[in-house]
């Protein structure tokens, strides 16, 4: 990253309205450490967005969430991915984000709310559909509900039958 920030600072005063230059230069601000001057560009950009709910203002809002968590602020993180999830629902990077940093803070709704978002997207992201069911069917079990939580590892199973962490989780509860 430190390498490519001369080039990419080059690319961007030439051409500063570029989307992915821009989302590619707050990367390289953020993995160097440069949190302030990404935090600005971000801001700039957002911005220039306008009030439009798109797909860009959606990434631009997502690298904002992936710099607060670089800078330790797990709150603004989740507050960050919340309001990029809303940007772009077919985001299925965003609702990964979003499900995994809400299960890590405890938030099962947040986190229930962004793994039912996956769950109805054609194109999921890095978390696929049967994951996301299994991840709800565990946020059941701690809830003690596990009517739903076998319903939902089922599902997961459904979706994709090689899933051998439904199998483990299907057992541990005394379901298989």
């Amino acid at each position: 990253p430190e390498s490519a920030l001369g080039p990419l600072v080059a690319a961007y005063d030439l051409k500063a309205d570029d989307h992915e230059l821009t989302v590619a230069l707050v990367d390289a601000y953020t993995a160097t450490g440069a949190h302030g001057e990404a935090g600005q560009l971000l801001e700039a950009a957002i911005a220039a967005q306008g009030k439009r709910r798109t797909p860009e203002l959606a990434v631009l809002q997502h690298r904002m969430a992936r710099l607060a968590g670089a800078a330790g602020a797990k709150d603004t993180e989740l507050e960050w991915y919340k309001v990029a999830l809303d940007s772009d629902k077919n985001s299925g990077d965003i609702a990964a984000d979003l499900a995994d940093l809400s299960m890590e803070m405890g938030d099962t709704d947040t986190a229930l709310k962004a793994l039912r978002a996956i769950t109805l997207m054609k194109q999921t992201g890095r978390m696929s559909r049967a994951v996301a069911f299994l991840r709800q069917a565990q946020i059941a079990h701690q809830k003690a509900d596990t009517r739903r939580a076998v319903l939902w590892a089922r599902k997961a199973k459904e979706e994709d039958p090689n899933l051998s962490e439904a199998d483990d989780f299907l057992r541990e509860i005394g379901e298989q």
